[in-house]
């Protein structure tokens, strides 16, 4: 009995310190990333900005972005997948323990093959940022990545949801890293900083989503949550994606 308690106080001290490397690693990849924005040219400020009200900015921006239908579309788009497809990562450790029969600490090799597959995507997809078909791969990234999810969800064994989750980091992480790109290309330059702002409330949005996701999971099981979240950019995409062809078109 005392080695199987000296061995669990082993194992939680090695988590812990693991865990301090992985913190300390993540530090310095922002602090790196950071310090590269020094490197960046001196944003020249629009005249009158500074005596801007912070309100009044963002409902400048909102007026803006409802003035440009395709641009509306685009950030609707962006919000809705990130917003519904990125909870998934709330549901992996019980999906690990109750449909795949696995320890949930393994949720970090499911972490790290999707970040391989973001990765591989993200530099892929940066030749694309100035093409015509910028706004196609965009949307068949988002397309990949609901059908991924609904992947995950029906993957009957551990090789199989590593082998979704690989789809899911290409898709999720193509899509995020071309949406600069198409949405700054349909902006005027005196509105990127609010559009991006914008943008970028889908990852608090994503974060609120956490806890509506995790009931449906507690109730109905962690497969149909996936499968309900897969679905549901499905369909966003294929919608908002004809509404974007349309506008192509015209």
């Amino acid at each position: 009995m005392k080695a199987e308690v000296q061995s669990a106080i082993n194992v939680q001290i090695n988590s812990e310190f693991s865990a301090w490397y992985q913190y300390l690693a993540m530090a310095a990849f922002y602090t790196a990333s950071a310090a590269g924005l020094l490197l960046l040219p001196r944003s020249v400020v629009r005249a009158g900005a500074r005596d801007a009200r912070v309100l009044a900015d963002i409902a400048a921006g909102l007026r803006y972005v409802r003035s440009q239908r395709r641009l509306r579309l685009m950030l609707l788009l962006f919000v809705s997948v990130i917003m519904i497809g990125y909870p998934h990562v709330t549901v992996l450790p019980g999906l690990l323990e109750h449909g795949l029969g696995r320890d949930a600490h393994g949720v970090s090799t499911l972490f790290g093959v999707a970040a391989v597959g973001a990765l591989a995507a993200s530099l892929w997809v940066a030749r694309f940022a100035d093409s015509s078909h910028a706004l196609r791969i965009y949307t068949g990234m988002a397309l990949l990545f609901g059908v991924s999810l609904v992947g995950l969800a029906l993957a009957p064994s551990y090789a199989g949801a590593l082998v979704a989750m690989f789809a899911i980091g290409v898709g999720s992480g193509g899509f995020q890293s071309l949406n600069a790109a198409v949405i700054v290309r349909e902006t005027d330059t005196a509105f990127f900083g609010r559009v991006t702002s914008l943008s970028t409330l889908a990852f608090a949005g994503f974060g609120l989503m956490g806890l509506p996701i995790g009931l449906v999971a507690d109730a109905l099981g962690e497969r149909a949550a996936l499968g309900i979240m897969g679905g549901a950019v499905l369909a966003i995409a294929l919608w908002l994606g004809a509404k974007l062809r349309v506008t192509d078109v015209a």
